[in-house]
């Protein structure tokens, strides 16, 4: 998985994630889904569907 990779596609290569947490700031929502089996989070920009960080361990986060 890449930065600016659709969530569909995290979702056929990973398949269901562990954990899944949603974060609004400003306005703009984020929707990490965290993977225990690789330990990695994946950050994906609500409205753009599209994966804008990718982070080691069990992380809430959003993006720039």
């Amino acid at each position: 998985m890449e930065l600016g990779d659709f969530e569909d596609k995290l979702y056929e290569i990973e398949g269901d994630a562990t954990h899944i947490t949603e974060l609004t700031i400003k306005g703009k929502t984020f929707i990490t889904y965290f993977y225990q089996a690789t330990n990695t989070s994946y950050v994906v920009d609500k409205d753009l569907k599209t994966i804008c960080k990718i982070s080691q361990g069990k992380v809430n986060g959003a993006c720039p």
